[in-house]
């Protein structure tokens, strides 16, 4: 547990900036008439990437590993659809511009992409320890 108190602030830096850009990049999209769907695949890219890197060699120390980029990268696939689901339920079911959006959904996103942080680079750790 000691682990997750040392790395909190430093996965709360990293989770702020990546909420930075997928905000950027949903709200900026938006306003450019890109659509909701292409906006969402490209904060998976760009703001999983960052993410990662960000874990990796920031908060938990570590170095960038294909492996376990790519197991980050499938894991942010998987909230992908989440994320997807949540835009559209706030932008077309409630009516939401995508400036109430994009944070309500980032702040949503947050929990499941913590645990998938955590699960991808300790995975590997242990792995590699055992």
């Amino acid at each position: 547990m000691t682990g997750v108190v040392r790395s909190g602030p430093r996965y709360l830096a990293g989770a702020v900036l990546c909420a930075v850009i997928n905000n950027v990049i949903l709200i900026g999209g938006a306003r450019l008439g890109v659509p909701d769907t292409v906006g969402v695949i490209l904060t998976w890219l760009v703001g999983s990437s960052v993410g990662y890197a960000w874990h990796a060699l920031v908060t938990y120390g570590d170095r960038l590993h294909w492996r376990a980029y790519g197991q980050f990268m499938a894991g942010g696939a998987l909230g992908t659809p989440l994320s997807w689901l949540l835009v559209m339920t706030m932008r077309k079911g409630l009516g939401w511009p995508m400036e109430w959006t994009a944070p309500a959904m980032t702040v949503l996103m947050l929990i499941y992409n913590y645990l998938n942080a955590r699960a991808a680079i300790h995975w590997r750790r242990r792995k590699a320890a055992g």
